[in-house]
């Protein structure tokens, strides 16, 4: 799956110029050019909602469509898959509360649900704001010389895509760029000074122009490269207390090396860690919050696997709140809707929640093999079963359940966030809303959604960095945010308890063993070994929370698809991150 990068399947035209009235050469093309793709932007801006009893429409970005009410219950969909709204009368009729759903596009690539609140203003009308993600991607063409040749690099730092090796040549009728998977040939044009490049598009090409550190922000750490000053975290009202560094006993000289480590990385390499995001925060106040390559701390950012964490959040506060699940739970129970379940086995009667939280229920189910059946993008990709959680518990089984091994398997998670969605009856996006994102005073987030439209659990979830930290220091403080209670603290202990083991990815992975979807290693830095928990996705999502320390690590990088981001983690924790807390 991807945004459409075509460089393997389709000859690509180029035209292009450097400089008004100047000749294409090998010398003036040498350096980084950038472009900005938006095609397909995703509906957004003013929402209308008007409900009267002989008739009741929704307005937004030009459209004018019928309400369907069922007593408090509100929604509509826009014509052609444009977006869809769910949402709900609150009992005095001031608001309106529901979930903008944002279909598939360039970066999000299921559905998403983003929380909308419409005002009323006046008689039988309620106005709010739709703030869909941005599908907006970037796109660096990187011109070099290596041994004397002139070469080429595409690289699309959204989703990490990365094209090197292309063989360049300069002619009088345009270029000749030549790579492992053939010839793209291009011709440019003296008058516009512009390079363009139909990569994610075949209709129509992205228009490039030359770049540098001041206008590459997604290529670059920063834009504008210097020697690296500490500045204390500003409070806007989201529920973190702020603080300097040295007084949340951080050491700032060893910031200070870490953050001047990833400026002066050098960001054509293949090997430098894409990072975007690093926020400490230390006996309970935000101290450290920096932010790389175009990222900011309002931009929602994708958490991948990180995201899974939620979903035994979500079935502990269902539980909290009088849903009758406990980790003995039987599957067949809660999800009796999906029995019989296919590939009958005896075992598949004794599968219970805490199975499937900890990645132990023995289905035919391994990420890292592409062949298995459950294999995450085998299961995304195939069209015959749209409710994955059926697919998944029809999956075969090929050990018993439970043991010490886990077998990482994202359906799991998912399966589990349905769990939490059977026993309370209520849609998980609702949920989400009720006892995470409100308690915590979330900003703007996106739930990915799966082709039934229920919440997709295992992974995916957009969270501005400020929140992914939250979800660590309310784990850290025994459940309780700001003083309200979450979460218990019973299952706060049992989700970072460790129930089950992974085998080693690399030969740094000594000690990685798993609880209710937190991570758990140790780490010894001088001579002292020091307990850590966390929320870990792919590209170097990371939600990193260290008792003995009192302190809570937030990490958003894309490294997508690469296996550098989990060992830059195990790497820098006892190198850079440990160090930070000097008492």
């Amino acid at each position: 799956m991807g945004i459409g990068w075509k460089l393997a399947l389709v000859l690509c035209v180029f035209v292009a110029a450097v400089a008004v009235g100047s000749p294409l050469t090998e010398d003036s093309l040498v350096g980084l050019w950038g472009a900005e793709h938006t095609e397909g932007s995703p509906v957004g801006g003013k929402l209308t909602v008007e409900l009267h009893s002989e008739d009741s429409h929704a307005r937004i970005a030009g459209f004018d469509v019928p309400v369907a009410r069922n007593v408090d219950q509100v929604h509509f969909s826009l014509p052609g898959d444009k977006g869809e709204f769910r949402g709900a009368l609150s009992a005095d009729s001031k608001t309106i509360i529901g979930h903008w759903i944002q279909p598939a596009g360039l970066v999000s690539y299921q559905p998403r649900a983003t929380l909308v609140e419409l005002a009323a203003t006046g008689a039988g009308t309620w106005t709010g704001s739709v703030l869909p993600l941005d599908e907006r991607v970037h796109i660096y063409l990187h011109f070099h010389r290596e041994d004397g040749k002139l070469v080429a690099t595409i690289r699309i730092p959204e989703n990490n895509r990365l094209a090197p090796g292309f063989d360049v040549k300069v002619n009088k009728n345009g270029l000749l760029l030549s790579g492992p998977r053939g010839e793209i040939h291009g011709t440019f044009d003296t008058q516009t000074g512009r390079l363009l490049i139909p990569i994610t598009s075949a209709k129509a090409p992205d228009v490039f122009t030359k770049r540098d550190n001041q206008n590459a922000a997604g290529f670059y750490a920063r834009t504008s490269p210097s020697s690296y000053k500490y500045q204390k975290p500003e409070a806007i009202g989201d529920g973190w207390t702020t603080s300097s560094a040295e007084v949340a006993g951080l050491d700032s000289a060893a910031i200070r090396t870490f953050i001047q480590s990833i400026l002066d990385a050098d960001p054509s390499a293949r090997t430098t860690f894409p990072i975007h995001s690093f926020l400490v925060a230390r006996h309970g106040k935000l101290a450290v919050e920096e932010y790389f390559r175009g990222f900011t701390r309002d931009r929602p950012h994708d958490t991948r696997s990180a995201g899974k964490t939620f979903a035994p959040l979500l079935v502990g506060v269902a539980r909290d709140h009088g849903a009758k699940i406990q980790p003995d739970t039987l599957l067949s129970t809660v999800l009796r809707r999906y029995l019989p379940f296919a590939n009958t086995d005896r075992r598949k009667a004794g599968l219970t929640l805490e199975h499937i939280m900890t990645m132990t229920p023995g289905l035919a189910c391994d990420d890292n093999d592409a062949a298995s059946p459950g294999q995450e993008d085998r299961m995304q990709s195939q069209k015959g079963q749209p409710d994955w959680y059926k697919y998944t518990l029809d999956l075969p089984m090929v050990s018993d359940p439970g043991g010490e091994r886990a077998v990482y398997c994202s359906a799991d998670l998912n399966l589990v966030g349905g769990v939490a969605e059977a026993a309370t009856g209520v849609w998980n996006g609702e949920l989400f809303y009720r006892y995470v994102a409100q308690p915590l005073a979330f900003g703007r987030y996106y739930l990915n959604l799966m082709p039934t439209g229920q919440v997709y659990s295992g992974g995916g979830v957009y969270l501005q960095p400020r929140d992914e930290l939250k979800l660590g220091q309310l784990y850290l403080n025994g459940g309780i945010w700001n003083g309200v209670r979450v979460i218990s603290k019973e299952w706060v202990e049992r989700s970072t308890t460790p129930h089950a083991t992974f085998t080693p990815v690399n030969d740094i992975d000594s000690n990685h063993r798993y609880g209710y979807g937190w991570h758990v290693h140790d780490f010894t830095v001088a001579g002292r070994t020091y307990r850590e928990y966390a929320a870990e996705g792919n590209g170097g999502q990371l939600v990193m929370v260290f008792p003995d320390l009192d302190m809570v690590v937030a990490v958003n990088a894309g490294a997508y698809g690469s296996a550098m981001w989990y060992r830059w983690a195990l790497e820098t924790i006892p190198k850079y991150v440990i160090p930070l807390a000097t008492h």
